[in-house]
């Protein structure tokens, strides 16, 4: 695979899994902004921060007073920040 994607296309799809999510899957809903549909592998580093951002602008957006789903995409944003490197200073 090359390793690289479009972040938009990417976004977009997300966001269309996630709206179709049916609630009854628990993961459904946040997964596929933070797991390659195509390989099944984590997004890693700054993709995977771009698209934990733009999950938990998505959930603000799209559904203003879920509460949980908000939770849900911040949670995804801590578990990035986590993993990734720290920067010297």
């Amino acid at each position: 695979s090359a390793g690289f994607g479009h972040l938009s296309c990417l976004v977009k799809y997300a966001e269309q899994k996630s709206e179709q999510w049916d609630g009854h899957v628990p993961n459904e809903f946040s997964e596929p902004w933070g797991v390659c549909p195509n390989c099944c592998q984590d997004y890693q580093n700054e993709l995977a921060l771009d698209l934990a951002a733009e999950f938990a602008t998505f959930v603000k957006g799209t559904y203003p007073d879920d509460q949980w789903r908000y939770i849900e995409a911040l949670f995804l944003k801590l578990r990035v920040l986590e993993c990734m490197p720290l920067k010297p200073k």
